[in-house]
């Protein structure tokens, strides 16, 4: 008895965690942007392009070398569980990063080293870098929401999106809508 009041002691106090599935390091990272309609091919090739500079930045600006295996810039598709998302309006870098253990930085680390440099034009709809997630869910939060018509879901998954954004430490809110 004893010993179980320790282990609940211990795990109320915070001192043994306990994490359901843990999510392996990622080796692949995706940056997605959607412009609002109307939106040139142009304008989105632009950021495509500052995407992939700032990238190139950020692998320079490290201190090991063969961090980066490859990347690819796709135009008119998003990547990851949004790869259904197609137009002028769209696209994504695609980084494959090396093993987890043959590089000293994590994904998490690179993402927000590489997000620093990132300026988000105006007229970006959603804009999403984050590493690939295995185990679980694929995202830190998922919400589902369920509705009769397309136009409300849209409507409350845009107003969801708003006040998520709005919080200290939240970044690249998105919906497969």
């Amino acid at each position: 008895l004893a010993l179980l009041l320790v282990a609940v002691g211990l795990f109320l106090g915070g001192r043994l965690s306990w994490v359901f599935f843990p999510s392996p390091e990622s080796t692949s990272v995706n940056a997605n942007v959607r412009f609002v309609a109307g939106t040139s091919d142009v304008t989105t090739n632009r950021f495509l392009e500052h995407l992939e500079t700032t990238l190139q930045e950020t692998i320079a600006e490290l201190d090991e070398e063969g961090v980066v295996e490859a990347w690819y810039v796709r135009h008119r598709a998003l990547g990851g569980r949004l790869s259904r998302i197609r137009g002028d309006r769209v696209g994504n870098v695609y980084v494959e990063l090396s093993g987890p253990d043959e590089r000293d930085i994590s994904t998490k680390a690179f993402v927000q080293r590489w997000r620093e440099k990132v300026r988000v034009p105006a007229g970006v709809e959603s804009f999403t870098l984050a590493g690939r997630r295995t185990g679980g869910s694929s995202t830190d939060l998922e919400i589902r929401l369920v509705g009769q018509g397309a136009a409300q879901m849209k409507k409350a998954s845009l107003a969801l999106q708003e006040s998520l954004n709005g919080l200290p430490g939240v970044s690249s809110v998105d919906d497969d809508l």
